[in-house]
C-alpha cells in the first residue's frame, strides 16, 4: 500500500507530530502546576473544598475590614476635633509692670487651643508684692478688660 519512501516520509511525519504533542503536554503540565499553587495560595488554611464558599469567606472578610476602616476613620476625625480643643498655642512675655522698681519680672501668659479658647494669666512684680490674675478668653476675647499686655501675647497667638 505504502512504497518504502512514503512510509519513511509517515514515520517523520509521525515523530515530528508526537515531538510537538510531547512538547505541548510539558507545556500545559507547567501552566497547571502554576494554576494548582495558585489554587493551593487561595486556599490556605481553608477546610473546604468549595471554591464559592471560599470567595463568599473572603468576601466577608473584605466587609469586615471595611467597617473597621470606616470606624477608625470616624475615629481619626474625633481625634482631630479634640486635638484642636487641646491648648497648643502658648506665648508669654516678660516687663515692667512698674517703672521705679520691677526688674523685668511681671509677666504675662496666653494659653489657647486652636478655636481660640484658653486663659491669659498675668503676674504684676513690685518690690513690695506680687499680683496674679487670670481671665478666661474664648474665641479670642475675654469679657474682662484686657491690659495693653494682654492683648499683645493673644495678637501674637492669634498671628
Amino acid at each position: 500500500m505504502f512504497t518504502p519512501e512514503q512510509l519513511e516520509y509517515v514515520l517523520i511525519g509521525l515523530i515530528i507530530g508526537i515531538t510537538i504533542l510531547i512538547f505541548v503536554t510539558i507545556l500545559q503540565a507547567v501552566r497547571l502546576s502554576k494554576i494548582q499553587k495558585n489554587q493551593n495560595k487561595l486556599m490556605r488554611g481553608m477546610k473546604e473544598e468549595n471554591l464559592e464558599e471560599i470567595l463568599l469567606k473572603y468576601i466577608d472578610r473584605v466587609d469586615h475590614f471595611g467597617e473597621r476602616l470606616l470606624g477608625c476613620e470616624q475615629e481619626i476625625k474625633d481625634l482631630r476635633l479634640l486635638l484642636k480643643a487641646k491648648a497648643a498655642n502658648i506665648r508669654m512675655i516678660r516687663y515692667n509692670a512698674y517703672e521705679e522698681s520691677g526688674n523685668d519680672l511681671s509677666f504675662t501668659i496666653a494659653v489657647l487651643n486652636d478655636n481660640k479658647e484658653g486663659f491669659v494669666i498675668t503676674s504684676l512684680y513690685n518690690r513690695h508684692d506680687q499680683r496674679v490674675y487670670a481671665k478666661p478668653i474664648i474665641k479670642g476675647e475675654s469679657r474682662y478688660p484686657l491690659t495693653d499686655e494682654e492683648q499683645e501675647v493673644l495678637a501674637k497667638l492669634t498671628k
